[in-house]
């Protein structure tokens, strides 16, 4: 009886050694790409993210992550990139940015568009413009060249109206 008991131990260790063998068989080797979108997903899913960028040429993956504890994120995802086997090739580096300087960024942004677009736009050639946004409304500084088809003031003039009806 025992050695019935012991030879059905054993032939059932055997056959799950062979059934774990099979199924790790079975799992397709994921390539370098796809673990490492699978470590990119994880920062997705989990943490507030701005940003999030592989540079090969230094082998690192950089994010740009919310006011959040970045000790903690940092230590996730080098967790992350050993359990994908990606640790010896790639480094963490981190920005840390808020929604407000972002959404600044990008207002910023808008409104250059805005004036770049409408010089475009409207044909106007030898002008030229910076925006300084110290104070609570953008200000632009035009550089029109004395050939160019609109006057300085014109132009002044045409862009305070374009960005009043923006609603900037």
């Amino acid at each position: 009886m025992k050695k019935g008991i012991l030879f059905l131990v054993i032939v059932s260790f055997i056959v799950l050694l062979f059934s774990t063998n099979l199924v790790k068989e079975a799992e397709p080797e994921l390539s370098e790409d796809e673990r490492l979108s699978k470590v990119m997903d994880n920062a997705w899913d989990n943490y507030d993210m701005f940003a999030s960028v592989v540079d090969d040429e230094n082998s690192e993956v950089f994010f740009d992550i919310d006011q959040i504890d970045q000790h903690k994120f940092i230590a996730n995802m080098e967790n992350k990139l050993k359990e994908y086997d990606l640790s010896d090739k790639y480094s963490i580096s981190i920005k840390r940015s808020n929604a407000k300087e972002l959404e600044l960024q990008q207002f910023k942004e808008d409104m250059k568009s805005y004036v770049s677009d409408y010089i475009q736009e409207n044909g106007y050639e030898g002008v030229e413009f910076e925006a300084n946004y110290e104070g609570k409304k953008p200000r632009f500084t035009f550089y029109v060249a004395e050939d160019a088809n609109v006057s300085k003031e014109e132009l002044e003039k045409e862009i305070h109206s374009l960005l009043q009806f923006k609603g900037k």
